[in-house]
């Protein structure tokens, strides 16, 4: 730790000596650093089987956007603008379904709060191909295929039965198979 605050401390310094790219470094050894603390403390609560284990990990992830924004900004001299592509879980506001009953947070939530005017959610679905997934948590992964379902009008528009067009099924508490999706609160 007294390495990390010590190359923390000397990180302009490096970047005027080796240049811009140097300057990655001290972040690089920060993130690498906070990984390390962050996934040691999400290992701990997650064999207990908490709700903090899945909250500590979507923190962390949010943290490392943040840290990102503000390398990047720093770096440019101009507000970063970053891309981030996850799961619909991870991406959705978890204060509008179940999860938030059950004390969960997630990545999207938790960037929607902090950046309320700055940021947009887009979630997506898969109409046809292959996923890797377990039937139940924890059981035997299997690579299983993605058929599109429905009417032939349906097919064709790409619009599964039971979904409305352009609503995310996470966000849809009635759309078929849907095991992973959180439920609407009620």
């Amino acid at each position: 730790m007294d390495q990390l605050v010590e190359l923390k401390r000397r990180a302009v310094q490096y970047a005027r000596r080796d240049g811009l790219l140097a300057g990655d470094d001290p972040f690089y050894a920060e993130q690498n650093a906070r990984t390390v603390k962050n996934a040691a403390e999400c290992y701990r609560t997650m064999f207990g089987g908490q709700v903090s284990s899945w909250n500590l990990r979507d923190r962390h992830m949010v943290e490392t956007l943040e840290a990102l924004a503000e390398h990047l900004s720093h770096q440019r001299s101009s507000p970063a603008r970053i891309v981030v592509w996850e799961h619909n879980s991870h991406l959705g506001d978890a204060r509008g379904t179940e999860a938030a009953l059950r004390g969960e947070l997630s990545v999207g939530q938790l960037v929607r709060q902090a950046h309320p005017d700055d940021c947009c959610l887009l979630g997506f679905t898969t109409y046809t191909g292959t996923v890797t997934a377990a039937d139940d948590w924890g059981g035997p992964v299997m690579r299983k295929a993605v058929r599109a379902r429905g009417t032939r009008r349906q097919r064709r528009g790409h619009v599964p039965p039971g979904l409305q067009e352009g609503v995310p099924a996470s966000l849809q508490p009635d759309a078929p198979g849907r095991r992973h999706a959180a439920q609407g609160a009620p």
